[in-house]
Protein backbone atom coordinates (compact mmCIF):
# COMPACT_ATOMS: atom_id res chain seq x y z
CA UNK A 1 0.00 0.00 0.00
CA UNK A 2 1.33 3.46 -0.94
CA UNK A 3 1.25 6.09 1.81
CA UNK A 4 -0.86 9.05 0.81
CA UNK A 5 -0.37 12.16 2.94
CA UNK A 6 -3.23 14.26 4.25
CA UNK A 7 -4.46 16.50 1.42
CA UNK A 8 -3.05 20.00 1.67
CA UNK A 9 -3.59 23.13 -0.34
CA UNK A 10 -0.36 24.58 -1.67
CA UNK A 11 0.34 27.75 -3.62
CA UNK A 12 3.41 27.59 -5.84
CA UNK A 13 4.99 30.92 -6.76
CA UNK A 14 8.14 31.85 -8.70
CA UNK A 15 10.55 31.30 -5.81
CA UNK A 16 8.46 29.92 -2.95
CA UNK A 17 5.72 27.52 -1.92
CA UNK A 18 3.00 28.36 0.59
CA UNK A 19 1.81 25.22 2.44
CA UNK A 20 -1.55 26.67 3.42
CA UNK A 21 -3.54 25.81 6.52
CA UNK A 22 -7.14 27.02 6.43
CA UNK A 23 -8.43 29.68 8.82
CA UNK A 24 -4.91 31.11 9.22
CA UNK A 25 -5.14 34.22 6.98
CA UNK A 26 -4.20 32.24 3.87
CA UNK A 27 -6.33 34.31 1.51
CA UNK A 28 -4.75 37.54 2.79
CA UNK A 29 -1.21 36.18 2.55
CA UNK A 30 -1.82 34.82 -0.94
CA UNK A 31 -3.35 38.10 -2.17
CA UNK A 32 -0.40 40.13 -0.86
CA UNK A 33 2.22 37.84 -2.40
CA UNK A 34 0.38 37.71 -5.74
CA UNK A 35 0.71 41.51 -5.97
CA UNK A 36 4.47 41.10 -6.27
CA UNK A 37 5.14 37.75 -7.89
CA UNK A 38 3.44 35.38 -10.27
CA UNK A 39 1.72 32.34 -8.90
CA UNK A 40 2.65 29.28 -10.94
CA UNK A 41 -0.03 26.90 -9.69
CA UNK A 42 -2.45 26.15 -6.87
CA UNK A 43 -2.86 22.55 -5.78
CA UNK A 44 -6.19 22.33 -4.01
CA UNK A 45 -6.80 19.72 -1.31
CA UNK A 46 -9.41 18.11 -3.62
CA UNK A 47 -6.74 17.43 -6.27
CA UNK A 48 -4.00 16.30 -3.91
CA UNK A 49 -4.25 12.58 -4.67
CA UNK A 50 -4.30 12.79 -8.47
CA UNK A 51 -1.93 10.36 -10.11
CA UNK A 52 1.55 11.75 -10.64
CA UNK A 53 0.91 14.90 -8.64
CA UNK A 54 3.25 14.08 -5.75
CA UNK A 55 6.12 13.53 -8.19
CA UNK A 56 5.34 16.80 -9.91
CA UNK A 57 5.28 18.64 -6.55
CA UNK A 58 8.62 17.09 -5.57
CA UNK A 59 10.07 18.52 -8.78
CA UNK A 60 8.86 22.00 -7.80
CA UNK A 61 10.65 22.01 -4.43
CA UNK A 62 14.16 22.64 -5.74
CA UNK A 63 15.26 26.21 -5.08
CA UNK A 64 11.93 27.31 -3.63
CA UNK A 65 11.48 28.68 -0.10
CA UNK A 66 8.73 26.78 1.77
CA UNK A 67 6.58 28.48 4.38
CA UNK A 68 3.39 28.11 6.38
CA UNK A 69 1.48 29.98 9.09
CA UNK A 70 -0.06 28.58 12.28
CA UNK A 71 -2.77 29.77 14.67
CA UNK A 72 -3.93 29.08 18.21
CA UNK A 73 -6.06 25.91 17.81
CA UNK A 74 -8.92 27.18 20.00
CA UNK A 75 -9.07 30.48 18.09
CA UNK A 76 -8.86 28.67 14.74
CA UNK A 77 -11.67 26.28 15.75
CA UNK A 78 -14.00 29.09 16.80
CA UNK A 79 -13.18 30.98 13.59
CA UNK A 80 -14.12 27.87 11.60
CA UNK A 81 -17.39 27.55 13.52
CA UNK A 82 -18.32 31.18 12.80
CA UNK A 83 -17.25 30.86 9.17
CA UNK A 84 -19.36 27.68 8.81
CA UNK A 85 -22.20 29.11 10.90
CA UNK A 86 -22.11 26.09 13.20
CA UNK A 87 -22.35 25.97 16.97
CA UNK A 88 -19.01 24.89 18.51
CA UNK A 89 -20.67 22.24 20.72
CA UNK A 90 -22.49 20.87 17.67
CA UNK A 91 -19.18 20.57 15.80
CA UNK A 92 -17.60 18.68 18.70
CA UNK A 93 -20.61 16.36 18.99
CA UNK A 94 -20.56 15.65 15.23
CA UNK A 95 -16.80 15.79 14.62
CA UNK A 96 -16.41 12.38 12.97
CA UNK A 97 -19.36 12.86 10.63
CA UNK A 98 -18.36 16.40 9.67
CA UNK A 99 -14.78 15.30 8.97
CA UNK A 100 -16.03 12.77 6.42
CA UNK A 101 -16.49 15.65 3.97
CA UNK A 102 -13.25 16.77 2.26
CA UNK A 103 -14.19 20.46 2.56
CA UNK A 104 -14.60 20.29 6.33
CA UNK A 105 -11.56 18.04 6.80
CA UNK A 106 -9.36 20.49 4.90
CA UNK A 107 -10.30 23.16 7.46
CA UNK A 108 -9.62 20.95 10.48
CA UNK A 109 -6.27 19.39 9.58
CA UNK A 110 -3.74 19.66 12.39
CA UNK A 111 -1.30 22.49 11.82
CA UNK A 112 1.80 20.37 12.33
CA UNK A 113 1.20 18.49 9.07
CA UNK A 114 1.85 21.74 7.21
CA UNK A 115 5.48 21.78 8.45
CA UNK A 116 6.60 19.66 5.52
CA UNK A 117 5.87 18.95 1.90
CA UNK A 118 7.03 15.74 0.24
CA UNK A 119 9.46 15.16 3.09
CA UNK A 120 11.00 18.66 2.94
CA UNK A 121 10.57 20.81 6.04
CA UNK A 122 9.29 24.34 5.63
CA UNK A 123 11.90 27.08 5.90
CA UNK A 124 9.65 29.50 7.81
CA UNK A 125 6.65 29.22 10.13
CA UNK A 126 4.74 32.41 10.79
CA UNK A 127 2.09 32.92 13.44
CA UNK A 128 -1.39 34.35 13.05
CA UNK A 129 -0.95 36.06 16.42
CA UNK A 130 1.92 38.15 14.99
CA UNK A 131 0.66 38.04 11.41
CA UNK A 132 1.88 41.36 10.02
CA UNK A 133 5.27 41.16 11.73
CA UNK A 134 5.82 37.59 10.55
CA UNK A 135 4.57 38.41 7.05
CA UNK A 136 7.10 41.29 6.92
CA UNK A 137 9.83 38.87 7.97
CA UNK A 138 8.69 36.43 5.26
CA UNK A 139 8.90 39.22 2.68
CA UNK A 140 12.54 39.83 3.61
CA UNK A 141 13.30 36.15 3.01
CA UNK A 142 11.48 36.26 -0.33
CA UNK A 143 13.04 39.52 -1.44
CA UNK A 144 9.72 41.33 -1.85
CA UNK A 145 8.48 44.59 -0.36
CA UNK A 146 6.44 44.15 2.83
CA UNK A 147 2.99 45.68 2.56
CA UNK A 148 0.05 45.85 4.90
CA UNK A 149 -1.88 42.59 4.60
CA UNK A 150 -5.49 42.91 3.47
CA UNK A 151 -8.16 41.54 5.84
CA UNK A 152 -9.92 38.97 3.66
CA UNK A 153 -12.58 36.52 4.89
CA UNK A 154 -12.31 37.89 8.41
CA UNK A 155 -14.96 36.63 10.81
CA UNK A 156 -16.54 39.14 13.19
CA UNK A 157 -16.89 37.50 16.57
CA UNK A 158 -16.04 37.67 20.23
CA UNK A 159 -12.83 36.24 21.71
CA UNK A 160 -12.54 32.47 21.52
CA UNK A 161 -12.28 32.19 25.32
CA UNK A 162 -15.87 33.41 25.58
CA UNK A 163 -17.08 30.95 22.94
CA UNK A 164 -15.50 27.71 24.17
CA UNK A 165 -17.55 25.63 26.56
CA UNK A 166 -15.52 23.33 28.84
CA UNK A 167 -16.38 20.48 26.46
CA UNK A 168 -15.05 22.40 23.43
CA UNK A 169 -11.95 23.58 25.30
CA UNK A 170 -11.08 20.03 26.37
CA UNK A 171 -11.86 18.55 22.96
CA UNK A 172 -9.52 20.99 21.18
CA UNK A 173 -6.83 20.35 23.79
CA UNK A 174 -6.96 16.64 22.94
CA UNK A 175 -7.56 16.85 19.18
CA UNK A 176 -4.75 19.35 18.62
CA UNK A 177 -2.44 18.27 21.45
CA UNK A 178 0.61 17.98 19.18
CA UNK A 179 0.03 21.46 17.70
CA UNK A 180 -0.42 22.96 21.16
CA UNK A 181 2.80 21.40 22.43
CA UNK A 182 4.82 22.01 19.27
CA UNK A 183 3.93 25.68 18.92
CA UNK A 184 3.56 26.48 22.64
CA UNK A 185 -0.09 27.50 22.55
CA UNK A 186 -2.14 27.93 25.70
CA UNK A 187 -5.84 28.42 26.25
Amino acid sequence: MIFMPEPKTIHIYENCIFVRAYKVAGASINAAICEQMDRVKVIDYKDYHKEGLMSWIEGQLYGRFLFTFVRNPWDRFISLCFFSQLDPDFVVDNWKELNQTPEFRAHTLPLHIHRELCGKSVDFIGRFESLQRDYDKLCSYLGIIPKTLPHLHMTQRVAYERMCSPKVRDFIAQEYKKDIELYGYEY
